[in-house]
Protein backbone atom coordinates (compact mmCIF):
# COMPACT_ATOMS: atom_id res chain seq x y z
CA UNK A 1 0.00 0.00 0.00
CA UNK A 2 2.80 2.41 0.85
CA UNK A 3 4.39 1.71 -2.54
CA UNK A 4 1.07 2.51 -4.25
CA UNK A 5 0.75 5.76 -2.32
CA UNK A 6 4.31 6.72 -3.17
CA UNK A 7 3.70 5.95 -6.87
CA UNK A 8 0.52 8.00 -6.87
CA UNK A 9 2.27 10.85 -5.04
CA UNK A 10 5.18 10.74 -7.46
CA UNK A 11 2.79 10.70 -10.41
CA UNK A 12 0.91 13.70 -9.04
CA UNK A 13 4.13 15.61 -8.42
CA UNK A 14 5.37 14.90 -11.92
CA UNK A 15 2.05 15.87 -13.48
CA UNK A 16 2.17 19.17 -11.60
CA UNK A 17 5.76 19.68 -12.70
CA UNK A 18 4.81 19.00 -16.31
CA UNK A 19 2.02 21.54 -16.06
CA UNK A 20 4.23 24.12 -14.37
CA UNK A 21 6.93 23.72 -17.01
CA UNK A 22 4.64 23.70 -20.03
CA UNK A 23 2.26 26.47 -18.99
CA UNK A 24 4.73 29.38 -19.03
CA UNK A 25 6.76 27.85 -21.83
CA UNK A 26 3.85 27.71 -24.25
CA UNK A 27 3.04 31.38 -23.70
CA UNK A 28 4.18 34.02 -26.19
CA UNK A 29 7.88 33.32 -25.72
CA UNK A 30 9.02 35.50 -28.55
CA UNK A 31 7.55 38.48 -26.73
CA UNK A 32 9.55 37.82 -23.55
CA UNK A 33 12.27 40.22 -22.52
CA UNK A 34 15.75 38.76 -21.95
CA UNK A 35 15.06 38.88 -18.19
CA UNK A 36 11.75 37.06 -18.56
CA UNK A 37 13.27 34.44 -20.87
CA UNK A 38 16.04 33.85 -18.33
CA UNK A 39 13.48 33.37 -15.57
CA UNK A 40 11.46 30.89 -17.66
CA UNK A 41 14.50 28.84 -18.65
CA UNK A 42 15.94 28.90 -15.14
CA UNK A 43 12.67 27.63 -13.65
CA UNK A 44 12.35 24.96 -16.33
CA UNK A 45 15.93 23.75 -15.81
CA UNK A 46 15.34 23.47 -12.06
CA UNK A 47 12.13 21.53 -12.67
CA UNK A 48 13.90 19.16 -15.05
CA UNK A 49 16.61 18.61 -12.45
CA UNK A 50 14.00 17.83 -9.82
CA UNK A 51 12.24 15.45 -12.17
CA UNK A 52 15.53 13.75 -13.04
CA UNK A 53 16.05 12.90 -9.38
CA UNK A 54 12.77 10.93 -9.41
CA UNK A 55 13.26 8.92 -12.61
CA UNK A 56 15.08 5.95 -11.12
CA UNK A 57 12.34 5.30 -8.59
CA UNK A 58 9.35 5.40 -10.90
CA UNK A 59 7.64 2.14 -11.77
CA UNK A 60 4.12 3.28 -12.58
CA UNK A 61 3.83 3.58 -16.36
CA UNK A 62 1.71 6.75 -16.33
CA UNK A 63 4.13 8.40 -13.90
CA UNK A 64 6.99 7.50 -16.26
CA UNK A 65 5.12 8.94 -19.25
CA UNK A 66 4.35 12.12 -17.32
CA UNK A 67 8.01 12.50 -16.31
CA UNK A 68 9.22 11.90 -19.86
CA UNK A 69 6.78 14.50 -21.13
CA UNK A 70 8.40 17.09 -18.85
CA UNK A 71 11.53 16.67 -20.97
CA UNK A 72 9.73 16.40 -24.30
CA UNK A 73 7.81 19.64 -23.71
CA UNK A 74 10.76 21.48 -22.21
CA UNK A 75 13.20 20.60 -24.99
CA UNK A 76 10.56 21.40 -27.62
CA UNK A 77 10.52 24.99 -26.36
CA UNK A 78 14.13 25.44 -25.30
CA UNK A 79 15.36 27.32 -28.37
CA UNK A 80 12.93 30.13 -27.53
CA UNK A 81 14.49 30.74 -24.12
CA UNK A 82 17.76 32.23 -25.33
CA UNK A 83 17.08 35.61 -26.92
CA UNK A 84 20.10 37.79 -27.50
CA UNK A 85 20.81 39.90 -24.46
CA UNK A 86 20.03 37.10 -21.97
CA UNK A 87 23.55 35.80 -21.42
CA UNK A 88 26.23 36.04 -18.74
CA UNK A 89 26.79 39.66 -17.77
CA UNK A 90 23.58 40.78 -19.51
CA UNK A 91 20.97 39.34 -17.17
CA UNK A 92 21.62 38.88 -13.48
CA UNK A 93 22.08 35.22 -12.64
CA UNK A 94 22.36 34.05 -16.25
CA UNK A 95 24.88 31.32 -16.96
CA UNK A 96 24.30 31.29 -20.73
CA UNK A 97 27.64 31.66 -22.50
CA UNK A 98 28.15 33.79 -25.64
CA UNK A 99 28.81 30.54 -27.54
CA UNK A 100 25.02 30.12 -27.78
CA UNK A 101 24.83 33.11 -30.11
CA UNK A 102 28.32 32.74 -31.62
CA UNK A 103 27.71 29.09 -32.59
CA UNK A 104 23.96 28.87 -33.24
CA UNK A 105 24.20 25.71 -35.38
CA UNK A 106 26.07 23.84 -32.65
CA UNK A 107 23.62 25.03 -30.01
CA UNK A 108 20.68 23.94 -32.19
CA UNK A 109 22.35 20.55 -32.63
CA UNK A 110 22.57 20.15 -28.85
CA UNK A 111 18.88 20.95 -28.52
CA UNK A 112 18.12 18.37 -31.20
CA UNK A 113 20.13 15.75 -29.26
CA UNK A 114 18.15 16.63 -26.15
CA UNK A 115 14.87 16.30 -28.03
CA UNK A 116 15.95 12.88 -29.32
CA UNK A 117 16.93 11.79 -25.80
CA UNK A 118 13.55 12.93 -24.48
CA UNK A 119 11.78 11.03 -27.26
CA UNK A 120 13.74 7.89 -26.37
CA UNK A 121 12.81 8.35 -22.71
CA UNK A 122 9.15 8.73 -23.67
CA UNK A 123 9.31 5.60 -25.84
CA UNK A 124 10.75 3.61 -22.93
CA UNK A 125 8.03 4.96 -20.63
CA UNK A 126 5.25 4.16 -23.08
CA UNK A 127 6.64 0.63 -23.49
CA UNK A 128 6.77 0.20 -19.70
CA UNK A 129 10.53 -0.42 -19.91
CA UNK A 130 11.41 0.42 -16.32
CA UNK A 131 15.05 -0.70 -16.66
CA UNK A 132 15.80 1.68 -19.54
CA UNK A 133 13.78 4.41 -17.89
CA UNK A 134 15.59 4.04 -14.54
CA UNK A 135 18.97 4.17 -16.30
CA UNK A 136 18.08 7.37 -18.21
CA UNK A 137 19.76 9.84 -15.83
CA UNK A 138 23.10 8.07 -16.35
CA UNK A 139 22.77 6.78 -19.90
CA UNK A 140 20.52 9.15 -21.81
CA UNK A 141 19.66 12.49 -20.24
CA UNK A 142 22.71 13.07 -18.08
CA UNK A 143 25.25 12.86 -20.90
CA UNK A 144 23.17 15.04 -23.23
CA UNK A 145 22.53 17.69 -20.59
CA UNK A 146 26.16 17.61 -19.47
CA UNK A 147 27.48 18.00 -23.01
CA UNK A 148 25.37 21.09 -23.61
CA UNK A 149 26.28 22.58 -20.24
CA UNK A 150 29.99 22.03 -20.90
CA UNK A 151 29.84 24.05 -24.12
CA UNK A 152 27.13 26.61 -23.51
CA UNK A 153 26.80 27.18 -19.76
CA UNK A 154 29.15 28.94 -17.39
CA UNK A 155 29.94 26.95 -14.28
CA UNK A 156 28.00 28.32 -11.32
CA UNK A 157 30.19 30.19 -8.86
Amino acid sequence: MLRTIMSVSAAAAIALTAFAVSAPVNAALHALSPEEAHAVRSDAMKKMGGTMRTLGGLTDQQAMVDAANVYVETFANMANWFPEGSGVGEVEGSLALPAIWDQPEEFAAEITKAQEAAAALLAAAEAGDTATFAAAPRSVLGPVCGECHMSFRQNPQ
